[in-house]
């Protein structure tokens, strides 16, 4: 019962941090020019796009366990 309640709180916090941050952006690094032991890279970003649905839904399923684990 403790696990579902607990599962739930983070589910809730992880839906609000996607409805409040809306993307997840992380740096890659790609290596350009490799002579012998020099080596160039190049650094870029890439977005991962979180659309509001998902994280509605998240937090939905996390109240429907926090409410599952206290019914029981």
């Amino acid at each position: 019962m403790k696990a579902m309640k607990i599962l739930g709180i983070v589910l809730i916090l992880l839906g609000v941090l996607a409805l409040v941050l809306r993307r997840i952006s992380y740096p890659t690094h790609r290596a350009v020019i490799r002579i012998g032991p020099v080596d160039t890279e190049v650094q870029t970003k890439k977005t991962i796009p979180l659309p509001p649905l998902f994280g509605a839904l998240t937090v939905t399923g996390g109240v429907l366990l926090v409410l599952a684990a206290r019914k029981k």
